[in-house]
């Protein structure tokens, strides 16, 4: 290392001459922009299938927990749950409200040819042991079943009363959708009770509120989701151990779908946006599908003032490759520079899909990187000690051997001879 070290201060001088030719340094202002932070919808609760905290059919305080079926197979589950000590021969009740509007209701047809149809909700509780096993039969001690709509105004469900069974170390609470035949509908939750009779609420963070930091309801901390999108450890990531999928919202015949997250920006400051992005053989995106990256402005009222539509924006990337066309490796893609409008007060980088005729097929994206590329930053103090001496250039040099993204100097969603060049004219001039 100390010899590869020498070589490089030896051509620093060369590297000085173009210095006029290098693009200024910045930095990334995406928070979480790998992905490897999920969220719980609500903090103390954990989650199965689909499940999102959302401002809507509350029946106390902002947030209920919206659920629809996981569209995996003939007979599946979406649900969350939280779990309680107890110990034999207490008794315990559970309850909660449930809305499910008349636009995605619950419908349920337990005699359908093929099977069970549709969606249905219920809750359930289950006794397990000190290990976490189940010890009993699932759907022993389920609340009744709510098989229709209610026009989006909660309605009560609860259990009967049960006792814990010889062998109980801990009580779980569940609320479930039982989804058959793909057939869709989604409710929502909201105040769950778990008590002893006449007792008090035994659950944490019952209505929802609380979320954890940086988790607005999403999958993802600092990332907003609309439409559909997953995260799922292990599930073709490009880098870590998580990707943001995203597939079609299935809801018209022009549906959208998202990620996105918000930073503060200014008139006149200029950003772009870049990620990596791929299908898969097992769901490919098909034709109808335009899935790419871009950015937003926003004023201090919450008004879109980007002044172009998203798909015919001038600065949005190139889209993923659909069909046949695709190859189900990963690719780089880059907005052009926009440049932020009168009011600006928020900059959004956006991973953006639109779904005609309901066209099949997930993405799955990593790496996001926006830069404000009217700003400057500096790498010169690279292990940033308060000065610009040899043990930046180990530093520098420890990242850009590894491949580490933080090496990647001048921003170009690689780590090469060009970050080299970037590193060093900033560092010979001792600052930028």
């Amino acid at each position: 290392m100390r010899r590869e070290l020498k070589s490089f201060v030896c051509v620093s001088a060369f590297v000085a001459a173009f210095a006029g030719g290098i693009a200024s340094a910045q930095t990334n202002v995406l928070q979480n922009s790998s992905f490897e932070t999920p969220c719980s919808v609500a903090t103390g609760w954990q989650t199965f299938g689909n499940v999102y905290s959302e401002s809507a059919f509350a029946s106390t305080g902002n947030r209920a927990l919206k659920v629809f079926g996981p569209f995996c197979c003939p007979l599946g589950y979406s649900g969350f749950f939280q779990d309680t000590p107890t110990t034999p021969g207490q008794i315990w009740s559970l309850s909660a409200n449930v809305a499910s509007p008349d636009w995605d209701p619950m419908r349920w047809d337990p005699f359908a040819a093929n099977g069970p149809s549709g969606s249905h909700a219920f809750l359930e509780i289950q006794f397990l042991d000190g290990a976490h096993n189940i010890i009993h039969a699932y759907g022993l001690y389920r609340s009744p079943e709510l098989n229709t709509g209610t026009g989006g105004i909660p309605v009560p469900l609860s259990t009967d009363n049960i006792t814990t069974p010889v062998g109980a170390a801990f009580v779980r609470v569940n609320a479930i959708i039982e989804q058959g035949q793909w057939v869709g509908g989604a409710a929502w939750f909201d105040d769950m009770s778990l008590s002893h009779p006449g007792g008090q609420n035994l659950l944490n963070n019952y209505s929802f509120e609380t979320q954890d930091p940086g988790c607005g309801g999403s999958h993802y901390a600092y990332w907003t989701n609309f439409g559909n999108g997953a995260s799922n450890p292990n599930d073709n990531p490009r880098t870590g151990a998580y990707a943001a999928k995203l597939w079609g919202g299935y809801y018209a015949p022009v549906a959208y779908s998202g990620w996105y997250q918000d930073v503060a920006g200014s008139e006149g400051s200029k950003w772009n946006v870049s990620g990596w992005g791929k299908t898969v053989a097992g769901d490919r995106s098909a034709n109808g599908n335009d899935t790419f990256v871009t950015i937003e402005f926003w004023d201090a009222n919450g008004h879109n003032i980007s002044g172009a539509e998203t798909q015919a924006s001038a600065w949005r990337s190139s889209a993923l490759a659909t069909g046949t066309a695709s190859d189900y490796q990963y690719h780089f893609f880059q907005s052009g520079e926009a440049t932020a409008p009168a009011g600006t007060a928020i900059v959004r980088a956006m991973i953006m899909q639109y779904q005609t005729n309901y066209a099949g097929g997930a993405t799955w994206w990593d790496d996001v990187q926006m830069f404000q590329t009217n700003a400057v930053t500096c790498y010169a103090d690279y292990n940033q000690d308060g000065g610009v001496d040899g043990s930046d250039i180990e530093a520098f040099f420890a990242d850009w051997s590894n491949g580490d993204a933080a090496a990647d100097v001048n921003q170009d969603g690689g780590v090469d001879g060009g970050d080299i060049e970037g590193f060093f004219i900033q560092w010979q001039n001792g600052g930028c």
